[in-house]
């Protein structure tokens, strides 16, 4: 983005959160607040071609004896009945000091387990069960080729910092607070969906579509900028742990995929899931973290599209 058109839009926002009257102020907060962001989001989901909106402000609870309770923001569903992806969607405002959240591809030395999307099957695999069975598992994913970039660390930064006028101390601020919440949030309801799918097959409901399978993809849909920090580590200085800004580079993106590692409290079991094969490790690795589509708003409408187009993209 050249600098006119960066000073352009940093100018536009700051335009838009200029209220003068007691009215404006009311709107203001409740724009900061974040609701009409996500009545925006829940249309776009309704008037995309193949998706379906099943409900939004979803009550969720995981575990559902004594778990956490919240609410999904959208639950949408992808495909046929027998064969769906289910979209849980969390809609975030952005900090209004912190407009911008930078991403960190996935570091060195640490267990690379596929990119994975949680999965229900009610695939017969074994002649010791009778009939269907139905268990939380795994499945890899490849999402939307190279261009969805896989990350497992973010900060929150200020969009200009040149344009800032407060107190110097305070000028390099940052903060993950807006971006733990939100990946706390969608991983909660996500499990719990997930649990409550599962539940409905385990309970024989009457009429109840059985599907053959079905996947997950928790979202975050963010009014942020959302970009890469590239770097190589060996260009970090050792004795102050600097990066020199020739070395680094700040890359825009549309969505990528973050790396959420699960709290205790929002993993599954390990007694509880079908393990497909006997590589425990790498199972455990795909159990204990949540792979969370991060879209920057404006790609929201082109990535359900594109989505919306490969409707039999999972098995």
């Amino acid at each position: 983005m050249s600098s006119a058109a960066e000073d352009e839009r940093i100018t536009r926002s700051l335009l838009n959160r200029s209220p003068k009257t007691n009215d404006e102020w009311i709107i203001h907060a409740l724009n900061i607040h974040g609701f009409p962001f996500e009545r925006k989001c829940q249309e776009i989901v309704s008037k995309t071609g193949n998706i379906t909106l099943v409900s939004t402000n979803y009550p969720v609870k995981f575990p559902h004896i004594g778990g956490k309770e919240s609410s999904a923001d959208i639950w949408a569903e992808l495909g046929p009945r027998s064969k769906r992806l289910t979209l849980i969607i969390e809609c975030k405002k952005h900090n209004p000091e912190l407009a911008r959240w930078i991403f960190f591809p996935k570091g060195y030395g640490q267990t690379q387990a596929a990119p994975s999307l949680p999965y229900l099957s009610t695939e017969q695999r074994s002649n010791s069960y009778q009939g269907y069975y139905w268990f939380p598992q795994i499945t890899a994913m490849n999402l939307l080729g190279p261009k969805m970039q896989l990350v497992n660390d973010a900060r929150e930064v200020r969009e200009s910092y040149l344009s800032f006028k407060g107190d110097d101390k305070k000028k390099t601020k940052t903060s993950s607070d807006t971006i733990q919440d939100a990946a706390h949030q969608v991983s909660l309801a996500t499990q719990s969906i997930v649990e409550e799918e599962a539940q409905k097959i385990a309970s024989n409901i009457p009429g109840y579509n059985v599907p053959v399978s079905q996947h997950f993809m928790p979202i975050i849909v963010t009014t942020a900028r959302i970009s890469i920090c590239n770097f190589e580590p060996e260009n970090v200085n050792l004795t102050n742990g600097e990066l020199p800004f020739e070395n680094v580079k700040l890359e825009e993106q549309p969505y990528l995929l973050y790396e959420y590692p699960l709290p205790r409290s929002l993993q599954f079991n390990p007694k509880n899931v079908d393990f497909i094969d006997k590589n425990y490790w790498y199972r455990h690795e795909q159990m204990i973290r949540m792979h969370i589509v991060v879209i920057q708003s404006d790609s929201f409408p082109e990535f359900l599209d594109i989505l919306s187009s490969k409707a039999d993209m999972f098995p």
